[in-house]
């Protein structure tokens, strides 16, 4: 082989090297690489992301749809997160047509604990694009967050290089026992430490139970509905809900986005995944009257000023005109 092209054998084989060092198969999208925690009281402004890219991983993300999730990611709340270990991994089941997948079993930090990919209300999944969406649970620190539609580069949006070759399936096992505790702050016994709320451990004084008793017009269990009368203003809307909370007041909204966008929505108060869902669309089916008014393209899921003002208007119970944190008066 001559000079002239062992060179020439060099330059490309250089050129594929340094290709592969910026992208290889499976690795994270250098800038889109960053999911957010959302529980605000669990660490200071600045340390809720949540880095899948970080520059001194000793193994670095990959999703690989044979092997699903591995590698770490880093939170300076939470630090280390290893996506797959001895006893554990999170895995992803996927669609060779669609170029989408599923992600399920659990990752693990040491100050994180044990984090589900497919938790009840919740749930992660791959676009065609390789872009993460949903929610996984922390099971020390609550939410997860991947969210597509707040724009590439911005916190929530995790992008992989991935490529679905077959119809496959990567099982994701691990996990551990969820604390349950009560996290209604009207409750006697409510505790603000990490945990997944269970409505049966909360405890009420008597006049809280019956107020409670009165909002829910009767004792439900999670899968019951109560009937909302849109002809007659009973009990309007009367809170601020974000995501991940819980409310005996949640309870009445997901019965209403049952009603209203014939939805199924398990009624257990939590606005979780599904629910948070609902109330985007509920928002982009009122969009004029819920996001215009903030010049907003997409929805948020928050149930917050113009969005409640709007389920009121449908409940028969009108609020009286309301200006909007950003100066926008609502009077319809």
């Amino acid at each position: 082989m001559s000079y002239t092209t062992l060179k020439k054998f060099f330059i490309i084989f250089s050129l594929f090297a340094v290709g592969n060092s910026v992208a290889y198969a499976g690795g994270v999208i250098s800038g889109n690489q960053t999911a957010y925690i959302d529980n605000p009281g669990f660490v200071a402004v600045g340390a809720e992301n949540v880095n899948f890219a970080p520059t001194n991983a000793s193994l670095a993300a990959n999703l690989d749809a044979n092997t699903g999730l591995t590698g770490q990611a880093w939170s300076a709340g939470l630090g280390w997160i290893q996506f797959s270990g001895t006893n554990y991994n999170v895995g992803i089941s996927c669609d060779a047509n669609t170029q989408t997948g599923t992600l399920s079993g659990f990752a693990w930090g040491s100050s994180a604990g044990w984090i589900n990919f497919a938790p009840t209300n919740g749930g992660v999944t791959v676009d065609s694009n390789g872009v993460l969406n949903g929610e996984a649970w922390i099971q020390n620190a609550g939410w997860l967050v991947f969210d597509s539609s707040v724009g590439a580069g911005n916190p929530g949006y995790v992008q992989f290089d991935f490529t679905c070759t077959s119809n496959s399936s990567s099982s994701g096992s691990g996990g551990g026992s969820v604390r349950y505790i009560c996290k209604d702050p009207d409750a006697i016994n409510y505790s603000s430490s990490f945990g997944r709320h269970d409505s049966s451990l909360c405890e009420y004084d008597e006049a809280t139970q019956e107020i409670i008793e009165q909002l829910n017009e009767v004792a439900i269990s999670d899968n019951q509905e109560v009937v909302i009368d849109d002809e007659k203003c009973n009990v309007p809307f009367n809170t601020y809900h974000k995501k991940g909370t819980y409310s005996p007041e949640i309870k009445r909204i997901q019965n209403f986005l049952n009603q209203h966008l014939e939805r199924s929505l398990i009624l257990d108060g939590i606005n979780g995944g599904n629910t948070t869902q609902a109330i985007k669309d509920f928002q982009e089916k009122y969009r004029e009257e819920i996001l215009d008014p903030w010049n907003l393209k997409e929805p948020t899921g928050y149930w917050y000023q113009s969005t409640r003002y709007q389920a009121n208007k449908i409940l028969g119970c009108p609020e009286i005109p309301l200006t909007l944190d950003n100066g926008y008066f609502l009077d319809f």
